[in-house]
């Protein structure tokens, strides 16, 4: 699977460390991990090297992209479910 995003090379440099620390911290394939940037940023048009995604380090959107935004995991991981997923290779 491949991102389905415009962006900047420096985006795209700060995705693959956003995509890294998912496959670091979940037990999930690198497949799953570009499905689930790709479904939570692709509504985006482009990302520029001063997007708002810089505002938040690359574990921070790891977690953020697998729990869901209000998961509110930084106050725990215990007990978290991740977002459900579904491969659109199905």
């Amino acid at each position: 699977m491949e991102l389905q995003l415009r962006m900047s090379d420096k985006a795209r440099d700060f995705v693959e460390q956003v995509l890294h620390e998912m496959l670091v911290r979940f037990p999930i394939t690198r497949d799953e991990a570009v499905g689930r940037v790709n479904q939570a940023w692709g509504h985006l048009d482009h990302i520029g090297d001063k997007d708002l995604i810089f505002h938040e380090s690359p574990d921070e959107w790891a977690r953020t992209i697998y729990y869901g935004k209000d998961s509110r995991w930084w106050q725990g991981e215990d007990g978290l479910m991740p977002l459900p997923y579904e491969s659109d290779a199905s």
